[in-house]
């Protein structure tokens, strides 16, 4: 009995989404590290493509000529995988490769030092200062487009719509407003300092539970009060356009529920 390998090469290609979901799961379950269950399924990809060219050199050549259509699917498959990586890679250089922004560059929210200490401890991305040039940092060092600016001026120049969020409600009644939101955000909660008018917390991305972290800061501003965020995520070089999205999400939310 032959085997077929159109059918085979079908069977791998179609296991993507499954090695896809083992990947990211185990990054969020802490089975492995993120850059391992980054990149299993690009490496199954390559894998699978090759599986799949070789079923249909395998297919034409052999006689009787069998599973050549299943053959051809199962190239198809990856294929398309292959797209989808191009179109995101596409729309992820609109997107300047930072991982920190604030709606503040000039008087940034500072994360407390215990905060500073757990991303420590996990071996996260520094935290650096709004003002200063990327070029500071190794990992820009190369970059000729970005090395002269600031980390400030690059998150402001992508997320223009990324400012403090004015209220009419006295401070306390904001930062209780503010608390809750987070609160309802489902973000883990790590300060609260109504004093000092802070509520730090985790954010958690839904498939590889990549740790971003997040401040908040409540102040006085006339009669009223005025709230700014900053979120950070802990791996990675750029966030893909998450951290300002996150904030903005919240912010509007927030801005809904003030008293």
């Amino acid at each position: 009995m032959k085997l077929n390998f159109g059918r085979i090469a079908l069977i791998v290609s179609a296991l993507l989404p499954v090695v896809f979901l083992v990947g990211a799961l185990g990054v969020k379950f802490g089975l492995w590290p993120w850059t391992i269950g980054l990149f299993m399924t690009p490496l199954y990809l390559v894998a699978a493509i090759l599986v799949a060219l070789v079923a249909v050199i395998v297919s034409l050549i052999r006689k009787p000529r069998q599973g050549v259509g299943a053959a051809l699917g199962a190239l198809a498959i990856p294929l398309l995988v292959v797209g989808g990586f191009v179109g995101l890679q596409a729309s992820r250089g609109a997107v300047p490769p930072i991982h920190d922004v604030t709606t503040n560059i000039a008087d940034a929210p500072r994360f407390t030092p215990a905060t500073l200490a757990a991303r420590q401890a996990f071996g996260a991305n520094p935290v650096g200062e709004m003002t200063a040039k990327l070029g500071s940092t190794p990992a820009y060092a190369n970059n000729a487009a970005l090395k002269d600016k600031t980390l400030g001026e690059v998150g402001a120049a992508a997320y223009p719509a990324l400012k403090p969020l004015s209220a009419a409600a006295d401070p306390a009644a904001t930062y209780a407003a503010a608390l809750a939101e987070a609160q309802a955000q489902g973000w883990k909660i790590t300060t609260q300092d109504p004093a000092a008018g802070v509520v730090e917390a985790v954010a958690e991305t839904a498939l590889f539970g990549f740790k971003d972290d997040v401040t908040i800061r409540v102040r006085p501003s006339g009669a009223g009060s005025v709230v700014d965020v900053r979120s950070t995520s802990r791996v990675g070089l750029s966030d893909m356009g998450t951290n300002a999205k996150r904030i903005t999400g919240y912010l509007a939310a927030l801005d809904a529920n003030l008293p």
